[in-house]
């Protein structure tokens, strides 16, 4: 009784949310029980499967349960349920198949603040306005045309990396840093027409923006808890990134309101800009609107290329031994060709291309390919034959267009070329017995494919078809190809910096989870000058 009188008001009010958690519980219970759901593992009242993601990092949580429930299972989050995929085909039947049955977006906090009321294209309900910015940014970004034109743009902020390079000579850099700097220029650059004038700034509130949006929050858990949003230490941190973003592209879209270009010479903000003033939309575009799509294609360009750079060059610089020679090899190759050709003109880019071709076979099965130049031609002509929109793809129940397309016999020839080539490679590998630590692409799966312990068996395709992903994937004109450079040339020019005593094959590899799998710990190297003979 004491206890009672003593404490009145947190006794009262621990029974009333008491009261208040068990019948959203009650209520939870019989909504699930409405649903068909994919099996999953067994759920707590009120918590659901939230303990299950405690104690060691969420994607290999998820992936151990993927083994045991199966591709596709069902977890529930608080009040938020969950289907989690993880085989290929299951997304694909999803993203492709069903895209529309899976097209709503969650509504989270930070998509609410940052996202100006879910106005972007990542948090944007399905529907009309969301297919008309989709739209638009697939036009202006990522067509051929768009592409191409943006090209001086990659290269320039290419330059700009090496020569931070260069001028740190002895110096230890963060090169996750470097490459998160290059990343945001050429985004920058291709969404609004320049860099951001206060780069650190703006490059702190993006990572602050990415750690952010990283893992779970409690209050997004619980959506119905409204107090849970106000009490969160997150919710003052988003509205913080929030104030600093929204100045930055106000003063974007003031400058682009203000200058006159042609057609040509528009960038993404330019676009957005006009549309909005034609007002020919249903779903008029505010100035929020283009803020938020401008905020999405810098979150998007910078922080996946970005991560997907600095695992690269981690793995380079952990097995030097396996690449260093390659790629001294190649890029002394490409340095001799332009010193013996010292005041006439070259194709940078093919000398380039060759570049990438060559480390890329080396790497991938073990030599340069013997008709490198034919090979060449014929990855040129597939990215070409796969670029743009080929009519007989747009109506894919008119068959006839396939065979007066013209696309169709190019495709078969090239085809053939490569077939003869990489049947060429697979058998010089099966002739020829590799150590397991001299073993490459090939060699491994060759033997994958002789202990037949799939369940599907790799064939000759298979592998013929993991060639050529290999060596196309980042020879297309896009920051890909870039960030591809980037991985060639720069590893011949640095050490990692090994301060602590440590060797590069003890270089911590740590991922962290987030919107990327990021390295958890900063990838710290020192570069050095590298002299190359004009007759080497």
């Amino acid at each position: 009784m004491e206890i009672l009188n003593s404490q009145p008001l947190p006794l009262a009010f621990a029974l009333f949310l008491f009261i208040f958690l068990l019948m959203k519980i009650v209520k939870g219970t019989r909504n699930s029980e409405k649903l068909k759901l994919p099996p999953g593992p067994w759920k707590l009242p009120f918590i659901g499967n939230i303990h299950q993601l405690v104690g060691s990092q969420t994607h290999h949580i998820l992936r151990d349960l993927a083994h045991k429930y199966g591709p596709i299972m069902s977890l529930q989050f608080g009040e938020v349920s969950a289907i989690v995929v993880s085989s290929p085909e299951v997304a694909q039947e999803i993203l492709k198949t069903h895209d529309l049955h899976f097209a709503q977006r969650p509504f989270f906090l930070s998509g609410e603040i940052i996202a100006y009321n879910f106005s972007d294209i990542v948090f944007s309900p399905y529907g009309e306005y969301w297919r008309t910015l989709r739209k638009i940014c697939t036009m202006e970004l990522f067509s051929v045309k768009s592409v191409q034109k943006f090209r001086p743009v990659r290269e320039s902020e290419v330059s700009n990396l090496i020569k931070t390079l260069s001028e740190n000579v002895g110096r230890t850099i963060n090169l996750g840093q470097e490459f998160f700097t290059l990343t945001i220029g050429i985004t920058a650059r291709a969404g609004f027409g320049k860099r951001v004038g206060e780069e650190k700034v703006f490059g702190t509130l993006i990572q602050e923006l990415v750690d952010l949006s990283s893992g779970f929050s409690v209050a997004d858990m619980y959506p119905s808890l409204k107090f849970l949003h106000l009490i969160s230490r997150v919710q003052p941190r988003l509205e913080k990134v929030y104030k600093g973003m929204d100045k930055v592209f106000g003063d974007i879209i003031s400058e682009h309101r203000k200058r006159k270009v042609s057609a040509d010479q528009e960038d993404l903000a330019d676009v957005l800009l006009r549309v909005q003033k034609d007002g020919l939309l249903e779903c008029p575009i505010t100035d929020d609107n283009i803020k938020a799509v401008i905020l999405d294609i810098i979150t998007a360009g910078s922080e996946t290329s970005t991560a997907t750079m600095t695992w690269a060059m981690s793995e380079l610089i952990k097995n030097p031994k396996k690449f260093r020679p390659i790629r001294e090899s190649e890029v002394s190759n490409l340095i001799t060709t332009i010193s013996h050709n010292v005041g006439k003109t070259i194709n940078l880019g093919k000398e380039l291309f060759t570049l990438t071709i060559g480390i890329t076979a080396r790497a991938g099965f073990g030599k340069r390919v013997g008709e490198e130049k034919v090979l060449a031609m014929l990855i040129q002509e597939l990215l070409d034959l796969s670029s743009g929109f080929s009519v007989a793809d747009m109506y894919p129940s008119l068959k006839f267009l396939h065979l007066i397309s013209g696309v169709r016999p190019r495709m078969e020839k090239v085809y053939q070329g490569m077939n003869k080539v990489f049947g060429d490679i697979i058998s010089e590998h099966r002739k020829r017995k590799a150590e397991a630590d001299q073993e490459d692409l090939v060699d491994v799966l060759l033997r994958v494919h002789n202990d037949g312990l799939l369940e599907c068996p790799v064939t000759d395709d298979n592998i013929k078809a993991v060639i050529l992903k290999d060596l196309s994937r980042d020879l297309i004109c896009t920051p890909k190809y870039y960030a591809w450079t980037c991985t060639s040339v720069v590893p011949c020019y640095l050490s990692r910096d090994l301060s602590g005593g440590l060797k590069n094959e003890e270089l911590d590899m740590t991922e962290e989870f987030g919107i990327t799998l990021r390295r958890k710990r900063d990838l710290n190297v020192i570069p050095i000058a590298r002299k190359i003979s004009p007759t080497e």
